[in-house]
């Protein structure tokens, strides 16, 4: 959805999902591995996870949400793939969560694992 807003401000995108869940990325959900998890794109997607990135390092990388609830190795695989230099990041970010007032949900958020934000700090 979100690349397709920029798309309609002649943002030059290149999105990539992975259409089908692997637990390598976040074993600690009870999604299925192989289970469908994006099915409706609302402009061009292509199939592709964080190997992808590699391929477009002239490019800036922007990750929503890459780790499911806050857990999985997808977004720290994206950024170890990536050899660009510019980085956006749409997401919660330790100290300023869902989680930091509620319980059950990581202080550290939910849209990023905290290896990935350690890593980025």
């Amino acid at each position: 959805y979100w690349a397709s807003l920029l798309k309609q401000r002649s943002v030059d995108i290149v999105a990539f999902d992975e259409k089908h869940f692997h637990l390598s990325f976040n074993s600690q959900t009870d999604i299925s591995e192989g289970q469908e998890i994006s099915s409706k794109y609302f402009c061009d997607v292509k199939q592709g996870g964080p190997e992808s990135v590699g391929q477009y390092e002239d490019r800036t990388l922007l990750l929503m949400w890459p780790d499911y609830m806050g857990f999985g190795a997808y977004g720290l695989q994206c950024l170890q793939h990536y050899k660009g230099q510019k980085l956006i990041l749409i997401g919660e970010w330790k100290n300023s969560t869902f989680g930091s007032y509620s319980k059950g949900v990581s202080e550290h958020g939910q849209s990023f694992s905290l290896e990935f934000q350690n890593k980025v700090e």
